[in-house]
């Protein structure tokens, strides 16, 4: 996981599940959370970061560490509702997607739940999502690409990627912020494995 520098603040995100916040310019210890699920990654968002665990996503205040509110995911058998990229934020709304297909957004004020959607994969996403304007775009591990509204959560569009050699689909990992070519086209970049 990279770490995150916001608020003068370095954060590192480790692999027992917990974070811990640093002074950016003397590496000072200043607080650290430690939870049994913090995974995917943190983002910034005005004065806290956001965070993602297998289960549940909370919010920090950035400078003293306390858990402002959290998001706990709807009990499912095994990973189904798991996160495992790191939420991102744009006007206000967190979102991310889960293990089973699923997209969420919620409002990162209250981390309340807007809006779900599944976009019918057959399989998760394990990628962080990216905007593209005010839509949203996750790629799943089917290498399927799918985009939606932002704010209405309606299904834009979706494209499977051709098959990779003896393979159907792929596995995306990462979905880089395409060039928009024209108003409604754009070329997406992925890591397919």
């Amino acid at each position: 996981w990279s770490p995150l520098i916001h608020m003068g603040m370095v954060f590192v995100l480790h692999v027992n599940a917990s974070v811990t916040a640093l002074s950016e310019t003397t590496g000072v210890f200043a607080w650290s959370f430690n939870s049994t699920d913090l995974a995917g990654g943190c983002t910034a968002y005005l004065t806290t970061i956001i965070c993602s665990g297998y289960t549940t996503i909370r919010k920090f205040d950035a400078v003293n560490g306390n858990v402002l509110a959290s998001f706990d995911m709807p009990p499912t058998s095994g990973f189904g509702a798991s996160l495992f990229g790191k939420p991102i934020v744009h006007n206000g709304i967190v979102y991310f997607g889960t293990w089973n297909g699923f997209v969420y957004a919620l409002d990162a004020s209250t981390m309340t739940q807007l809006w779900i959607q599944n976009l019918g994969a057959t399989n998760g996403i394990a990628a962080p999502a990216t905007m593209w304007g005010d839509d949203v775009v996750v790629g799943t591990l089917s290498g399927m690409v799918g985009a939606l509204n932002g704010a209405t959560n309606a299904v834009l569009g979706s494209y499977q990627t051709p098959g990779i050699g003896p393979y159907t689909g792929g596995t995306i990992y990462g979905i880089q912020t395409g060039i928009v070519v024209s108003g409604n086209v754009a070329l997406v970049s992925t890591s397919v494995i």
